[in-house]
C-alpha cells in the first residue's frame, strides 16, 4: 500500500478487501488517512464473495423461488454482502443473467465432455450417461425451464441447449443407427423424455430415473442399446 498526496492507494491485485483480478474500477482507491483499519468494517471482518458464489447462490434461489428470477436484494441477503459486491462482478442485472445462463450451459457441456472421455463407443457413453443420472440433481434445470416461460432471453438459451443436446446424442448414435434420420428421431425422443421426467410431479429422479431410461433403451432397442 502506498500514499498519494496524503491519501492511501490500495492495489487491485486481489491482496486487499476491495480489489480483485476482475475489478472494473480504477487502480487507485482514495481513502482518508483516518479511515477504519484495513480489512475490517467496525468490529466485523469483510467477507469477499467470488463470482461463483453469486452464481451458485442464484441457482439455489431460483430453485426455491419456483423459477422466479432472483433479485439482487435476495442474493445480497443470502450472501451477507452489499450491492457493491454484486456490481464488482457484474456490470448490470442483464450481465448477471447472461453469465448465470452461461454458467448453466457450460456446466452441462462439461458433463457431456466427461461422458465421452477416453471412448467413442456409444454403448459405453450411454452406460456412463445412465450411471450419471443417478447422481443428477434436476433442481436447477427445472427452475431454468420455469424461468424460461416468463423470460424471452432464458427461453432462447434453453432452446439452444436442447438443440445442442439433441445434436450431441445424434452424433453418438451415428454409427449404431440404421440412418441419420433414425438417430435424430431417437435423440429428440430421449431429450423430451428426460425433460418430462424432470417436469412431472413428483419428478422422476435418481435410481427411478435410471430404471426408466433403461426401460426406454430396451423398448427402442436402437443399435443394440437396450441389450
Amino acid at each position: 500500500m502506498s500514499r498519494v498526496e496524503g491519501k492511501e492507494e490500495y492495489p487491485t491485485d486481489g491482496s486487499n478487501i476491495f480489489g480483485s483480478l476482475l475489478t472494473p474500477y480504477p487502480a487507485v482507491w482514495y481513502i482518508p488517512k483516518h479511515t477504519i483499519p484495513y480489512g475490517t468494517i467496525g468490529a466485523q471482518s469483510v467477507v469477499r464473495k467470488s463470482k461463483q458464489d453469486w452464481l451458485e447462490t442464484a441457482f439455489n434461489a431460483l430453485s426455491e423461488n419456483g423459477g422466479d428470477s432472483p433479485t439482487i436484494d435476495q442474493l445480497t441477503k443470502r450472501l451477507g454482502v452489499t450491492k457493491g459486491s454484486f456490481y464488482h462482478h457484474f456490470g448490470s442485472y442483464q450481465d448477471f443473467k447472461e453469465q448465470l445462463l452461461d454458467y448453466w450451459e457450460e456446466t452441462l457441456t462439461q458433463g457431456v465432455v466427461a461422458l465421452t472421455e477416453g471412448t467413442d463407443d456409444p454403448r459405453e457413453i450411454f452406460s456412463r450417461f445412465i450411471a450419471a443420472l443417478a447422481q443428477t440433481d434436476p433442481g436447477s434445470e427445472i427452475a431454468i425451464r420455469a424461468w424460461a416461460i416468463r423470460d424471452e432471453d432464458v427461453r432462447a438459451r434453453v432452446e439452444r441447449v436442447d438443440a445442442g443436446r439433441v445434436e450431441i446424442v445424434r452424433r453418438w448414435l451415428g454409427d449404431v443407427s440404421a440412418s441419420d434420420d433414425q438417430a435424430y428421431a431417437f435423440s429428440r425422443l430421449m431429450n423430451t423424455l428426460l425433460v418430462g421426467c424432470y417436469s412431472v410431479i413428483p419428478p422422476i429422479v435418481g435410481e427411478d430415473l435410471v430404471a426408466f431410461m433403461q426401460e426406454f433403451f430396451a423398448l427402442t432397442g436402437i443399435g443394440g442399446m437396450g441389450s
